[in-house]
């Protein structure tokens, strides 16, 4: 299992690029080095990651800010998540306004994060 420190850091990198417009632009149509998709993104945060577990491992540890930051970007994400196909079409969630509001949520996730 990974450190609290090395956990966090992962999610804190996975949630940039959800937060990064810029980087989904390059990353999902390739018009840059990075590769990625939605799918990959929603595999990372639920299965890689496992972002809801740390959430609730280390409440005691998060401040409140993080945790409230956390639970409003999982609440979207997870409602995305749940009403999507399996399978992403990256030109439909790129301009699909939920993914808009996912991403700023991530932003705002990522503020705290950091700090």
């Amino acid at each position: 299992m990974m450190s609290y420190e090395e956990w966090k850091g992962r999610i804190v990198d996975c949630v940039r690029a959800i937060s990064d417009e810029q980087y989904q632009r390059r990353s999902w149509f390739g018009v840059g080095p990075d590769v990625n998709s939605p799918d990959e993104m929603i595999c990372e945060v639920f299965d890689d990651l496992n972002v809801p577990d740390f959430v609730l491992r280390y409440s005691s540890v998060l401040t409140k800010a993080e945790l409230q930051t956390a639970h409003d970007f999982l609440a979207a994400f997870t409602a995305f998540a749940d009403s999507t196909p399996p399978h992403l079409d990256p030109n439909v969630v790129f301009v699909d306004k939920r993914w808009k509001h996912i991403r700023t949520l991530a932003g705002r996730m990522l503020n705290e994060w950091r700090s």
